[in-house]
C-alpha cells in the first residue's frame, strides 16, 4: 500500500488544488499571502507522505517501527 492510496493524502491533494484555484481567483499573485497558502497546501501533503518514506512503506497496525 502506498501513501497515495491513503484517503487522507487524497483529500490533501484536493484541498491543495482548491487552494491554488482560490489564490488564482481571489488573491493577488504577487502577495505574500498567496505564497503562504500555497506552501501550507504543499506541507499538508508532505506531512502525510513523509512517514512513508522514512519507514519504507505505509505503517500498518502491528508493523510499526520501534
Amino acid at each position: 500500500m502506498s501513501y497515495r492510496d491513503l484517503k487522507s493524502f487524497q483529500n490533501s491533494e484536493i484541498i491543495y488544488d482548491y487552494t491554488i484555484d482560490f489564490c488564482k481567483l481571489y488573491i493577488d499573485p504577487k502577495s505574500r499571502t498567496t505564497d503562504q497558502m500555497n506552501q501550507a497546501g504543499r506541507s499538508g501533503m508532505q506531512n502525510i507522505a513523509e512517514p512513508s518514506f522514512q519507514t519504507g512503506g505505509c505503517r500498518q497496525r502491528g508493523n510499526l517501527p520501534d
